[in-house]
C-alpha cells in the first residue's frame, strides 16, 4: 500500500481464491479507480516461483493498520521534523511486520518518520 503526490493511492491486493494472485488497484489524485492490473510477483534469491503461501505471509489486514491515526500521525512526523513547512509527500506500508515510512517534503530537506504497526513514530531520519 503506496500513496504519493503523482500516483495517488496503491493497494495491492491478494485474490481470495486463488491466493498465489496479486491484483493492483489505483486511486488516481482525481479519484479515479484503475485496476484490477495483475501483479507481477519475484521470489527472492531466486528460490523458485512464488507460491500462496508466500503471498500469504505479505498480506495483512488494512484495519490493523491504525488510519485513524494517520493525520496525527502526519502532524507529529512534521512536528518532529523540526521543518515547519514541511509536508507529507509519501507514504507507504508494507506486509505485516514489513516496514512503514511517512516521507516529508521541505524545502531544506526531506526527513522520513519510520512507523509503528499503529502507525506511530518510532524513529525519524533526515
Amino acid at each position: 500500500m503506496n500513496a504519493d503526490q503523482v500516483n495517488g493511492l496503491t493497494v495491492d491486493v491478494q485474490e481470495p481464491i486463488h491466493r498465489v494472485n496479486v491484483d493492483r488497484y489505483v486511486v488516481a489524485l482525481d479519484g479515479t479507480l484503475s485496476g484490477p492490473t495483475p501483479v507481477q510477483l519475484m521470489s527472492m534469491g531466486g528460490s523458485g516461483p512464488v507460491t500462496a503461501k508466500d503471498v500469504d505471509r505479505e498480506t495483512f489486514d488494512p484495519k490493523a493498520v491504525g488510519f485513524e491515526r494517520l493525520a496525527r500521525t502526519a502532524r507529529e512526523a512534521i512536528a518532529k521534523s523540526t521543518y515547519s513547512e514541511a509536508r507529507v509527500a509519501q507514504w507507504e506500508f508494507d506486509g505485516p511486520n514489513g516496514r512503514r515510512f511517512m516521507y516529508l517534503q521541505a524545502p531544506r530537506g526531506r526527513p522520513a518518520a519510520v512507523l509503528g504497526p499503529k502507525l506511530t513514530i518510532e524513529s525519524m531520519s533526515f
